[in-house]
């Protein structure tokens, strides 16, 4: 044999060699975090629930222009979904890729404290209507793990038709266990880490500097005192991992308020200007998400935008009705799943 010949299978064996080596690190890496790739896909059921549910009509969706970006957040309206892995009665990240593709850049996500099949605690998301959290409504939950790994997986990749736009992810963590929190923490900083925006977020914010990063707000509504849960005896324990470090902002607070559809439209009008001299520039001055309470279907969306200037409305995108596709409508027909709020105050009042 040429000696040629022989250099080239020594290099082809080493290569070989060198692949595999990365494939079993990264397996390896995977099983001690309790995430499995394989696990990724929904099974049969689930998927079947999601196409039921698909609108297969198409979005006309775009990253949102820079000339227009320059505001902070709280000036403008942002396509959202409610309990993102939700597709009725089950959850799946098959879900989460469908309002991804819808274009929503406002994700929504339940996470229980559950025990796995060999009776280990796992943050999970599911949804569920116990206010004690010991019940879930969905016949099943997934990992937190599989649903991050969705997440940071098909946000900023095709077929999303806005991998520019940011993403705000909101945690809703129902868990009466204090041990849930450096759990959440560990999933995040495994999978979300390098996407995170670094810093601190408020309404202020300018949305240029958030493009293409995700934004983790978290829910203290649910307990007020969640950060004394999550900070680490030691700081320089390496298996511990504090979530307050990877929120940038909270909601149910000052800062971002968090209300129910009929707590908000019980309360007075709020009149909402646009600026004489910038046609997307309004003199809103608080920032809010407003959640769904307990009513059958969508709401329609105007009076949240024209009479209170809500920036987060998120829809259930599990139930197919008038009101989701009136919601689309706005966002498609504005070409953006982030849109200045002035934009979507003149587009209502035109089309009323």
């Amino acid at each position: 044999m040429k000696f040629y010949r022989k250099v080239l299978i020594v290099i082809i064996i080493l290569l070989f060699l060198y692949l595999f080596w990365n494939f079993i690190k990264k397996q390896v890496k995977c099983i001690l975090n309790g995430s499995f790739y394989e696990s990724f896909e929904s099974n049969p059921v689930q998927t079947s629930e999601v196409k039921a549910i698909t609108n297969s009509n198409p979005i006309k969706i775009n990253d949102i222009p820079a000339a227009i970006s320059e505001r902070p957040i709280i000036d403008y309206v942002i396509k959202s979904s409610t309990n993102s892995a939700v597709s009725g009665n089950y959850v799946s990240t098959d879900m989460i890729k469908y309002v991804l593709s819808r274009g929503c850049r406002f994700l929504d996500l339940e996470i229980f404290l559950i025990n796995d099949d060999k009776g280990k605690p796992q943050a999970q998301v599911a949804y569920s209507t116990d206010s004690t959290f010991n019940t879930i409504d969905t016949n099943n939950s997934i990992l937190l793990d599989d649903a991050l790994l969705a997440i940071v997986s098909y946000a900023f990749a095709t077929p999303t038709p806005n991998t520019n736009d940011p993403l705000f992810l909101q945690f809703r963590v129902k868990s009466n266990d204090p041990s849930i929190y450096p759990l959440v923490a560990k999933s995040v900083d495994f999978h979300l880490k390098n996407s995170l925006y670094k810093g601190t977020v408020t309404p202020q914010t300018q949305l240029s500097k958030l493009m293409r990063k995700i934004v983790l707000i978290m829910d203290k509504s649910i307990n007020r005192n969640y950060a004394d849960s999550c900070h680490c005896k030691s700081e320089i324990d390496k298996t511990c991992y504090d979530l307050t470090k990877y929120i940038n902002i909270e909601c149910g607070s000052t800062t971002l308020f968090t209300q129910q559809y009929n707590e908000l439209l019980n309360q007075y009008a709020i009149q909402i200007n646009v600026s004489d001299n910038c046609n997307h520039c309004t003199d809103v001055n608080n920032m809010r998400i407003v959640m769904p309470d307990d009513t059958e279907g969508n709401p329609t969306i105007d009076t949240f935008i024209t009479d209170y200037g809500s920036q987060i409305v998120p829809y259930r995108f599990y139930i197919l009705d008038t009101g989701l596709k009136d919601y689309e409508t706005l966002f498609d027909n504005n070409k953006g799943a982030i849109i200045p709020l002035a934009y979507a105050i003149d587009y209502i009042k035109k089309h009323k």
